[in-house]
């Protein structure tokens, strides 16, 4: 039994785009599809910073967690991710209020005013994304008499935090769960400004940011390749039929990457041959990038100088064109089953031109001379 040989060719590739020769043909770029995901988010935290005597303080909470956002990943059974873009319209907003408690003490119970500030930022990050806001201060007050209660109005102020980001590693985008997108309070804290009144004096800075994540998945569809222009055909039979030792033998076929315009490119990487007797070998057949209703011929020659019947297979190893997101590229197989039979060379009857041998003379011979005898008889 004969050992199946196997033979691995890995190709030189050259770019396809706008080849007009060579065996390629082209058709107009794709256009990219979109999906677009919408998130909506609150959050808050606070800090307090409170006082009766001493020096002036500040209290921090810095980096206290806002919430976090789930965001689907892009799902590669659609196509190959070309692009992301992320945009995030929301609100900031810094709230502030100073109070104090009542308080006993000697002296007169005069008119004071309490007073103290907070600052803040937000920030968004996760995947790639890091947007930080500016900080956003405001200051409280609240008036009374020194000894008693009182409680400030509570001022804020709010501030637009918008961005929108294209990250480029847009493989951590793609896949079948969530990514995490988290907000916090990068900057959160209190100060006290004053120490006036008997009681205890205190200032409470609260933060809150709401708003909406808008994600968009650019994507194209996956390639299609095919030995059809019109449908998807995945294996092609070649029959050379019976040939005469020696004779020409050729055969070409069109492979494509059947049309569509949000379609991607198609690259061929490879391929493996099975050829028990290595009598067949594809020619002018490399490309990448074969973009949507292109096509690309390639050439079969058969090595006729031996009589047989012979059999090879090709599979041909492709992908999407790289482009956009790997983790989101595809890869396929198209095979080419090739048969020939090479026979021996024979003479038509037609053509054969005998020499008679000496015996079949001698009765020709004798045929004639007894014709001529009978003739004179008659005579």
């Amino acid at each position: 039994m004969k050992k199946i040989k196997n033979r691995f060719k890995l190709l030189t590739l050259g770019l396809a785009i706008g080849i007009s020769g060579g065996g390629i043909f082209s058709s107009p770029s794709a256009h990219a599809l979109a999906i677009i995901n919408t998130y909506n988010f609150s959050g808050s935290a606070t800090v307090t910073d409170s006082q009766n005597t001493g020096a002036q303080t500040k209290t921090t909470n810095n980096n206290a967690a806002l919430g976090t956002t789930a965001i689907n990943q892009f799902d590669s059974s659609l196509g190959v991710l070309t692009g992301v873009t992320v945009n995030l319209t929301s609100i900031q907003t810094q709230t502030t209020q100073t109070t104090s408690t009542a308080g006993g003490g000697s002296g007169a119970n005069t008119n004071v005013t309490s007073s103290g500030t907070a600052t803040s930022s937000v920030k968004l990050e996760g995947a790639g994304i890091s947007y930080q806001s500016a900080n956003l201060a405001v200051t409280d007050d609240c008036a009374g008499k020194r000894k008693d209660d009182c409680t400030g109005a509570a001022s804020s102020n709010s501030q637009n935090v918008n961005t929108s980001a294209s990250p480029s590693d847009l493989n951590t985008f793609t896949g079948t769960g969530d990514i995490t997108l988290t907000r916090t309070a990068t900057t959160l804290e209190a100060t006290q400004l004053s120490n006036v009144s008997t009681g205890t004096e205190s200032t409470q800075g609260t933060v809150g940011w709401d708003g909406q994540l808008q994600v968009t998945y650019d994507y194209l569809l996956h390639a299609a390749p095919s030995f059809s222009e019109t449908t998807q055909v995945l294996v092609l039979d070649v029959d050379f039929g019976t040939l005469a030792i020696g004779g020409s033998a050729t055969q070409s076929f069109d492979l494509f990457n059947l049309a569509s315009i949000n379609r991607t490119g198609l690259d061929l990487d490879s391929w493996i041959e099975t050829d028990l007797d290595n009598k067949f070998a594809i020619d002018d057949l490399s490309f990448t990038n074969l973009s949507q209703g292109a096509s690309s011929n390639g050439l079969i020659t058969f090595d006729t100088s031996n009589a047989g019947n012979f059999n090879a297979s090709f599979v041909l190893n492709l992908s999407d064109a790289n482009i956009g997101a790997s983790d989101s590229w595809h890869h396929y197989q198209l095979t080419l089953n090739i048969r020939g039979i090479v026979g021996e060379t024979t003479s038509s009857p037609a053509q054969v031109n005998d020499i008679p041998e000496p015996g079949m003379l001698a009765l020709l011979s004798i045929g004639l001379f007894g014709l001529l005898g009978l003739t004179r008889r008659r005579n």
